[in-house]
């Protein structure tokens, strides 16, 4: 998963982003 590299706007909306698409 690349979501941080393609879209590095902000770590924090991409980590919650990211944890909600892992669950």
């Amino acid at each position: 998963m690349r979501i941080l590299e393609n879209r590095p706007r902000t770590r924090l909306q991409d980590g919650q982003a990211w944890m909600t698409s892992m669950q």
